[in-house]
């Protein structure tokens, strides 16, 4: 067969070419599509961090008998909305300031830093990134 003839069969053939484009595709559409799961899951786990730290920052704040030790009850608040033992104690800074944001007075201010263990498409600069959240919450006495 000639070099002619085989070029024009093997254009005019288009046997297989949906599987070619369909590779294509995916090589894209795969990643971004698990990178936007993941991303969506940081999300999620700064929010339950958040939510955790304001609410032991109030319990701190007010002195409630519900959470004698602070720390241990932000990283087990943390856990009930996501893996329960993700957040550790030891993640947990417990700390009083003279205000909180700018309001005068004593404040109780809960912080949780945590880093993320799922990232795993995600490009480099978000590649398990270190989530830090902060609450504070004006004491009464």
């Amino acid at each position: 067969m000639k070099p002619r003839g085989l070029a024009r069969r093997l254009r005019s053939d288009r046997r297989g070419a949906q599987a070619f484009e369909f590779v294509i595709i995916s090589a894209i559409f795969f990643p971004i599509t698990f990178a936007i799961l993941e991303l969506g899951f940081v999300l999620w786990t700064q929010n339950a961090m958040q939510s955790a730290a304001t609410i032991a920052a109030r319990c701190s704040a007010i002195g409630s008998a519900d959470c004698p030790d602070v720390a241990d009850f932000a990283a087990k608040a943390v856990g009930e909305w996501l893996v329960p033992d993700e957040i550790v104690k030891a993640e947990v800074t417990v700390t009083t300031a003279a205000s909180c944001n700018g309001a005068p007075g004593k404040a109780a201010i809960v912080t949780i830093s945590h880093q993320f263990w799922g990232a795993l498409t995600l490009p480099a600069p978000f590649a398990s990134p270190l989530i830090s959240v902060s609450a504070c919450y004006p004491s009464s006495t």
